[in-house]
């Protein structure tokens, strides 16, 4: 489960819980977490767990928002774009 936010909470069934303590208000928009999803939804095709998933997509979806510098008029294709810097 992740439950976006300041410090988006990410929590698995068996009780782990982690903060990503990255991103910001301006996140908040229309998409975000269709691109969060999505980035779930292709690292678990690759594999990783759904918590190890969640979690990496959470920081890289934070960080990529982070990167762009874009104040509040931030929007999903913003971060769905900067994406590349952190998969490699």
């Amino acid at each position: 489960m992740i439950l976006k936010g300041s410090g988006t909470i990410i929590a698995s069934s068996t009780g782990e819980v982690s903060i990503c303590p990255y991103g910001y208000a301006g996140m908040a928009t229309a998409g975000m977490g269709d691109v969060l999803t999505g980035i779930v939804a292709g690292l678990m095709a690759q594999g990783f767990t759904p918590f190890n998933a969640a979690q990496t997509a959470v920081v890289w979806h934070a960080l990529a928002a982070e990167n762009y510098k874009k104040g509040n008029c931030l929007i999903a294709s913003d971060v769905s774009s900067q994406l590349y810097k952190f998969i490699g």
